[in-house]
């Protein structure tokens, strides 16, 4: 995972890059990534990933 900057000013934004290895999960996939802040209001925040895998 690779965030642009470390840190993201109130209200700005920021991108995350994620690689997913699906070659041992063929058919439906959901994974999960925990993002954690500062923020008094959202500490954690959970972001899903899903996908249809198909096996060539």
């Amino acid at each position: 995972m690779l965030l642009t900057n470390k840190e993201v000013p109130a209200g700005g934004r920021g991108e995350i890059e994620i690689t997913l290895k699906t070659s041992s999960y063929p058919g439906p996939l959901n994974k999960s990534i925990y993002i954690y802040s500062n923020d008094g209001e959202n500490k954690v925040i959970r972001l899903t990933v899903s996908a249809d895998v198909i096996k060539k």
